[in-house]
């Protein structure tokens, strides 16, 4: 597999196509973007800098998950407010003081765009991010547009419980399986209908993905979601492994 200017990869993502589009659609719009360092197209350029140097779009403010919008921070860490070292534009964390964006930093965005790439695993926090967002989104009316990607551990085996209503938490956020199948554009389209957060989404699918592909079929780069999972292989046994974090066994 290449990286080199020019790759095609088998599957594309919802990034790869708005790059394919010139980012026509965001043009003569003020932008926001939550993501980390997987939110970048096929030759890993990120969406980042792209955007922040496209012709006619304003990146006016960016969203970092938990780990940060570089994915530095370790599990648990909480991370302060920052600008972008390079454009000057003001990062809003959503892992510390709290875990969605504020109305005010929504304020004045014509669209929020989201692209981080998910685990597939309800515990994987980013989704839980995400879901959080569009609820607040749907009270400011903010429009999402969310570039999917495809779920690294397939879209076929649906494994684990439901969580409880008592126990749902930041880890157990949303009421499905602890493997769930889904890409997180499918996912938050389902749980912004059935948790009633009204917000305006749009999901830019994938193209070429079948549920049965497993990451290393899509002819997509890894790149690291969180610190301590530099590898696909990490991603392979993280539904099983992780799962052990909510035990009391050594």
């Amino acid at each position: 597999m290449g990286t080199e200017q020019g790759y095609q990869p088998r599957v594309l993502t919802g990034a790869e196509q708005l790059k394919a589009e010139g980012f026509a659609r965001l043009r003569g719009k003020r932008v926001g973007l939550l993501t980390n360092p997987t939110g970048v197209t096929a030759d890993l350029v990120s969406l980042v800098d792209q955007l922040a140097t496209a012709a006619g779009v304003e990146l006016a403010a960016l969203f970092g998950p938990e780990h940060g919008l570089t994915a530095g921070a370790q599990a648990g860490d909480e991370i302060g407010e920052a600008r972008h070292p390079r454009f000057g534009i003001p990062i809003h964390s959503l892992y510390g003081e709290r875990h969605a964006p504020t109305e005010a930093s929504l304020a004045g965005l014509d669209l929020l765009l989201i692209d981080i790439q998910d685990l597939g695993v309800r515990f994987y926090t980013y989704a839980a991010t995400v879901a959080l967002t569009l609820e607040v989104c749907g009270r400011t009316g903010t429009p999402v547009l969310l570039l999917d990607r495809p779920n690294p551990i397939g879209g076929e085996l649906i494994e684990g419980p439901i969580v409880e209503p008592a126990q749902r938490s930041f880890v157990g956020h949303l009421p499905i399986p602890i493997r769930h199948g889904l890409t997180l554009g499918e996912l938050m389209r389902l749980a912004n209908d059935r948790e009633g957060y009204g917000a305006a989404l749009e999901v830019l699918p994938v193209h070429g993905w079948r549920r049965g592909m497993w990451h290393d079929a899509t002819g997509l780069p890894w790149v690291i979601p969180s610190p301590n999972l530099p590898t696909f292989a990490c991603a392979v046994v993280y539904p099983g492994t992780c799962l052990f974090e909510g035990t009391a066994l050594s």
